[in-house]
């Protein structure tokens, strides 16, 4: 706390020079005080939403950038005074916004096992393929078309946009018998 009410005005006036050392050391001296308000105000249901320090740096906004250089803080016990009612109010106006109003009543949130039925309710995650197995996945792709001599390599791009053997006969002129050869045979080189 100031060590008297002369310390306490010669802070204030630094701050109010604009000294970022003058409030940084306001800021130390009541922080305390803020978050005992804050958490001491601070609705149960909200604890999970908030964090006491998400008030406190809204509550120091909104000095620095309005207050300090309007009001007239004469003695700390004015100034605690004021950062504990902004704190109040900030606390108050997030408890309207979260329990009083539809949109984000923390009342009505379920989890997302209870809201969606799920294949595997305990796992969340999809089972499409990631980002990185889809990248291997092309560079594989790659690596086995340029293995092939270009027929081959037609045959197995109008597979992978999905054509059927008779469609992929029909647009290359070949018989399906062959394509369906090419295709095992391709098959059982990979496997090996």
């Amino acid at each position: 706390m100031p060590k008297g009410p002369s310390d306490f005005t010669v802070l204030m006036e630094r701050v109010r020079g604009g000294s970022p050392e003058a409030a940084a050391e306001l800021v130390e001296r009541y922080e305390p005080l803020i978050q005992n308000v804050v958490r001491e105000k601070l609705h149960p249901k909200l604890r999970s939403k908030y964090d006491s320090l998400d008030f406190m740096q809204s509550v120091w906004a909104s000095f620095f950038t309005r207050e300090v250089h309007r009001a007239e803080f004469s003695e700390p016990k004015k100034l605690v005074a004021f950062l504990s009612r902004l704190a109040r109010r900030k606390v108050i106006d997030a408890f309207r916004r979260r329990l009083q109003t539809i949109k984000h009543d923390v009342d009505v949130e379920h989890s997302l096992e209870s809201t969606f039925v799920f294949k595997r309710p305990w796992c969340l995650w999809s089972d499409d393929p990631s980002p990185s197995q889809v990248a291997v996945a092309a560079e594989e792709w790659d690596r086995i078309l340029a293995d092939q001599p270009p027929l081959y390599r037609a045959i197995f791009v109008l597979l992978r946009r999905g054509r059927t053997h008779e469609q992929i006969a029909t647009k290359l002129g070949l018989s399906e018998k062959t394509v369906h050869r090419v295709v095992r045979r391709v098959q059982m080189r990979l496997q090996t």
